[in-house]
């Protein structure tokens, strides 16, 4: 088998893995925010975790709007995933939202958190998102966000459409290349 007969397979894979996984981000419905905001309000959180659930809307809700990434809210090892990439590490996650600081990025509804960690062990805070990019393209979704017994946030799962990221090996290994790729070329290609 020739050598360019296996890159073309492999990039082949990795092109459908990736399209399968942002066709599910995109095509997936689930209205979970507009009802959450309607049962919720103004989708506030009371009791002892309403401090940290306000630093997180706060980060994200910065994140989301081009200010880039809060390094003092995350924990060195951060990871952001979403149905194209899965980033590790503060650097590469600082440049996935330096690469969205490019695309315009505007807030058509202020996000507000739904549900603040700790309710059930292990669960994370959940983030609800109307974003507008490029002047006209919206999208909706939910941002999972984890954190540590510090207080420091561990991860981020952006869903599109709150559909549930594609879980298998093969797509994870797919994003996390995205991810590699994304943090060594948007330092040459993004100037913001």
């Amino acid at each position: 088998m020739s050598a360019s007969l296996v890159a073309s397979a492999v990039i082949g894979t990795h092109l459908t893995l990736s399209a399968a996984s942002i066709a599910t981000g995109i095509f997936t419905h689930r209205p979970i925010c507009q009802v959450e905001r309607q049962q919720h309000g103004t989708g506030a959180v009371a009791g002892q975790n309403c401090t940290l659930a306000a630093s997180v809307q706060e980060t994200v809700s910065n994140m989301y709007s081009g200010k880039g990434l809060d390094t003092t809210a995350c924990s060195v090892d951060v990871a952001f995933e979403d149905p194209v990439a899965l980033c590790r590490g503060i650097g590469e996650v600082q440049e996935a939202f330096r690469a969205l600081k490019a695309c315009s990025p505007e807030h058509v509804a202020d996000p507000f958190i739904v549900a603040a960690q700790g309710s059930e062990p292990g669960t994370p805070a959940v983030v609800c998102l109307h974003q507008r990019y490029f002047g006209g393209l919206e999208v909706r979704g939910t941002v999972l966000v984890q954190l540590n017994d510090e207080g420091l946030i561990t991860r981020f799962e952006e869903r599109w459409n709150a559909a549930p990221l594609l879980d298998s090996s093969p797509v994870r290994w797919s994003r996390r290349l995205n991810g590699m790729v994304s943090s060594i070329v948007t330092p040459i290609i993004v100037r913001v």
